[in-house]
């Protein structure tokens, strides 16, 4: 995660800010999927500053597999309930944000090019 911030000039930035700022992109495009305003989540995070948000496509992902949009919750348990249960190792985060983004795994950390 640091080094695809550092790629996109976040460095500046704490690791535990971009957990932050996706956990809340995550939440907000469950929100306005529910109020019927969302832009579809696969376009939303490929489009969203060049690709940086994969961390956002991958909770979204497991937050919808778990309903969490019709149950809701704290999301400060549900996080330490799914890194208990390994949930947010890469592997898991990385398949749920290919699933999202409709890429292959592989590709979820490539830059894209500038033209």
């Amino acid at each position: 995660m640091q080094r695809n911030a550092q790629r996109h000039g976040a460095s500046a930035r704490p690791p535990c800010a971009l957990l932050d700022e996706d956990t809340a992109e995550a939440l907000e495009q469950l929100i306005t999927e529910r109020l019927g305003v969302a832009i579809p989540a696969r376009e939303r995070w490929r489009k969203a500053d060049d690709g940086m948000h994969v961390l956002a496509a991958g909770l979204y992902g497991l937050l919808k597999a778990d309903g969490f949009e019709h149950s809701g919750g704290v999301i400060q348990e549900w996080l330490g309930r799914a890194a208990h249960e390994g949930r947010l190792a890469p592997a898991s985060l990385h398949a749920s944000a290919a699933r999202v983004l409709g890429l292959a795994s592989e590709e979820l950390w490539r830059p894209s090019e500038r033209k």
